[in-house]
């Protein structure tokens, strides 16, 4: 069995034991192959997630074979990458098949990092109202932003040009509407390029660009209130750490338990990480390791684990609580 005759399989018959089998098993190690790779990457910390890659994976999978009242798949039926796969050649069929999985396991990955990221979902929520009024761009029942001038046939956009196309708009607008033309009047000049993006990708990008040149505005996602007291926040971040590092500094490097070095890399790396849960609601990373791994490019997973983690982790404990601290003095 390959890909492309399994999905004609289920698409018309969902009650294809061993199709449905053999398309699950498949694209639940598309799952693991593509954390496997994020955690390489340092980019994930499944201990911070308290999840292993396959728990991830299956979970995420699991969405994908959700079934509407008539018993059909409803997302794999109706993915628009997954449509007249009749006529698409194999390796084809196999490479859009693999976009929608990996679609899903990072939405999989986004949840258990982000289930409360209550600013986050305010774009969202904007972005899917401000949509009706855009007919060039469309969100399929997966969640993935479509525009309909771009070409299907296409490789897809590079990230590096959506973000610049992105970071553009959000510099020259002031709400989702106004950014959303911006967006379809420059996806037009890219019309040799197959244009999709994950909708919580895009909310992410919006934020993050936004925030990168201070044009984080109430119809983007916060109000002027929240950014001034954002900047608040940042400041009593800065000077928590600070604290932190003159108190503990001596018992730590004086006393010769560290390297100085080591322990200056350990406070930058929380501080990197509270300055990024303030500023991008926790978009990118969640692990005190992504940030550490900035610090020691050539620490490894189990290095940190074993070496690193019961010190970082009582740090982090120390950072929090000054934090706090600090924040109910204002």
């Amino acid at each position: 069995m390959n890909t492309k005759t399994a999905l004609l399989r289920i698409l018309s018959n969902s009650t294809d034991v061993a199709a449905t089998k053999w398309l699950y098993e498949l694209a639940v190690n598309i799952g693991v192959v593509y954390i496997r790779h994020r955690v390489r990457k340092g980019s994930i910390d499944l201990d911070f997630l308290h999840s292993d890659e396959m728990y991830v994976a299956q979970t995420s999978v699991a969405e994908l074979f959700a079934r509407d009242d008539e018993n059909k798949f409803k997302c794999l039926c109706g993915c628009e990458l997954l449509q007249n796969i009749e006529q698409s050649a194999l390796q084809d069929v196999e490479i859009q098949f693999k976009r929608v999985v990996v679609t899903k396991v990072r939405d999989g990955i986004y949840l258990l990092y982000k289930q409360h990221d209550a600013q986050l979902n305010r774009i969202l929520r904007n972005l899917k109202t401000s949509f009706a009024n855009f007919s060039d761009l469309n969100i399929s029942d997966t969640g993935i932003v479509h525009f309909a001038n771009s070409n299907e046939n296409k490789e897809t956009i590079p990230e590096q040009i959506l973000e610049r196309i992105i970071v553009n708009a959000a510099n020259s607008t002031v709400n989702t509407p106004q950014l959303l033309a911006k967006l379809v009047e420059s996806f037009n000049r890219y019309q040799e390029y197959n244009i999709s993006i994950n909708l919580t990708e895009l909310a992410i990008l919006i934020r993050s660009a936004a925030y990168s040149i201070g044009n984080v505005s109430n119809n983007f996602s916060i109000g002027t209130e929240e950014i001034a007291e954002a900047e608040c926040l940042k400041a009593v971040i800065e000077k928590a750490i600070k604290k932190i590092k003159k108190r503990y500094k001596p018992g730590y490097v004086e006393k010769k338990k560290m390297p100085d070095w080591l322990f200056e890399s350990y406070l930058s790396s929380i501080k990197n990480l509270y300055l990024a849960k303030l500023t991008n609601g926790d978009s990118a990373e969640g692990s005190i390791f992504y940030y550490l791994k900035e610090e020691i490019p050539n620490l490894k997973n189990e290095e940190y684990r074993d070496g690193h983690r019961v010190t970082v982790e009582y740090l982090i404990k120390l950072s929090r609580e000054q934090i706090l601290a600090d924040y109910r003095k204002i």
